[in-house]
């Protein structure tokens, strides 16, 4: 048991005080027979002698009680005085730290409140050295790997896209009834060099390739280019890259159940955009979720998904929206039409991008007592 453990240690660390205390009991209870043993020494002076050990007893078990008191008061206020010193300086080290932590924080509200008193103030650059000088404390406490990443492709981006384009035609495979969709995917989107050197930028792409009702691939690119883009905000006309060449060399090549595309656009100059453009099409079912992630830091983002071959909104359920915290304020346009639009403008982080989920849509049953209406033929694809 806890007291006990703690009365034994007590026990231990002042056995010297209880022995002498415990004498003094012993003469207290015992000084009349020893002032009769004392008297056969000294005969006539048994009262003196009672008197002297009873009270010797006394003294010794007062004394050692006082002792113990005095102690124990020492030993509360030592720990008292210390206990406070540590709190103040618990609290001194917290200011301290408090105020490590805020000032770059309050430097930049001087300077940007001194700026604005002199009407000298740049107030986009006073907000980006803010939230830098904010961003940079929150991140802190972030391991290595993952500080690194964030740096490296948030932060410091080396590439970042001012737009980006999809478009997606869906059409049946063959028709209506075979419940599988050819899907045309057609990206183009500009990307800046911020790396402030000659960077390379990696292109990767690729195209589902699980879909092969006919015992072949049957997913494929159909154009792959990118130019320059001029002063005036125009691409340069470049004619697309030969994809068999490609095959050839090991840039477009099956891997892991899709077609990934690979390459590498050399010697960017510092500041340089540059237009890529990417056409694919694969199979999908008629329900079926198509994702698209951005790997790079992107400005904005259009979606478009178009119905063709005979296929209209009364046969597919459309579901687009945008991956990230913004997608619950984007509201695609034409939902009751062959062709849907999304306009995100809104930064997508890295890995954030769109989902478009389809469905056959099902008609409801007409109500009892009414007419059963005829049920629409199958649409055939049309060329």
């Amino acid at each position: 048991m806890p007291f006990l453990k703690r009365a034994w240690n007590w026990t231990n660390e002042n056995w010297k005080t209880i022995l002498i205390a415990v004498l003094g009991g012993f003469l207290m209870f015992k000084s009349q027979a020893l002032a009769s043993r004392i008297e056969t020494w000294w005969p006539n002076h048994e009262n003196l002698a009672e008197y002297f050990i009873e009270h010797l007893g006394a003294v010794l078990v007062v004394g050692m009680l006082i002792r113990i008191a005095i102690e124990e008061g020492y030993q509360h206020a030592f720990l008292g005085s210390v206990n406070e010193e540590v709190k103040c300086q618990i609290r001194a080290s917290i200011d301290e730290i408090s105020k490590e932590s805020l000032k770059p924080l309050t430097d930049e509200l001087a300077k940007a409140k001194e700026s604005i008193g002199n009407l000298e103030v740049d107030l986009k650059k006073s907000i980006s050295q803010l939230a830098t000088a904010v961003t940079y404390k929150l991140i802190q406490g972030l391991d290595d790997p993952l500080l690194k990443m964030l740096e490296d492709r948030v932060l410091n981006s080396p590439f970042e896209r001012p737009e980006y384009t999809i478009h997606l035609t869906l059409k049946p495979f063959k028709d209506l009834e075979s419940g599988i969709l050819e899907v045309d995917v057609s990206t183009c989107y500009k990307v800046t060099n911020n790396s402030g050197k000659v960077a390379s930028y990696p292109i990767y792409s690729w195209l589902d390739d699980v879909l092969r009702p006919n015992g072949v691939q049957e997913c494929d690119f159909t154009r792959f280019t990118f130019s320059r883009v001029d002063d005036s905000g125009k691409a340069q006309q470049v004619p697309g890259f030969s994809l068999p060449e490609l095959k050839k060399t090991g840039q477009i090549k099956p891997e892991d159940g899709r077609l990934t595309l690979n390459y590498n656009i050399e010697n960017i100059p510092e500041k340089a955009t540059y237009e890529v453009i990417i056409e694919g099409k694969q199979l999908m079912r008629n329900h079926d979720v198509f994702v698209w992630n951005l790997v790079t830091l992107t400005r904005k983002m259009d979606l478009t998904v178009e119905l063709v071959g005979g296929l209209t909104p009364r046969d597919l359920n459309i579901f687009p929206r945008a991956i990230h915290h913004a997608a619950d304020e984007v509201k695609p346009e034409g939902m009751n039409t062959p062709k849907i639009t999304m306009h995100v403008g809104q930064v997508f982080l890295p890995y954030q991008g769109v989902e478009v989920r389809w469905s056959p849509n099902v008609l409801p049953e007409p109500a009892k007592g009414d007419a059963a209406q005829p049920s629409p033929a199958p649409l055939q694809r049309r060329d």
